[in-house]
């Protein structure tokens, strides 16, 4: 994925992004912002990749202790 294509890009401190493919390599502190990019947007980024690419997202976020939008949450808002 290109973190490139997130319209939040160039302001952005999020240390995990959805859109990065190697996002188990960073490195995650307590008081780090969290990824907000709309899941609008994620969808329209990721397309038919977004599940799964969600789904690893959570799961690094929960192996480093960051925090996240639960998946049932953003499934919601798009009504998936």
């Amino acid at each position: 994925m290109d973190m490139t294509q997130c319209s939040r890009y160039i302001k952005c401190s999020a240390p995990i992004c959805p859109l990065d493919d190697e996002m188990e390599l960073r490195v995650v502190y307590d008081d780090d912002p969290i990824c907000m990019i709309k899941p609008e947007e994620l969808q329209e980024i990721l397309g038919k990749k977004l599940k799964k690419q969600y789904k690893k997202y959570v799961k690094v976020n929960l192996s480093a202790g960051g925090k996240f939008i639960p998946w049932r949450k953003v499934q919601k808002k798009l009504c998936l």
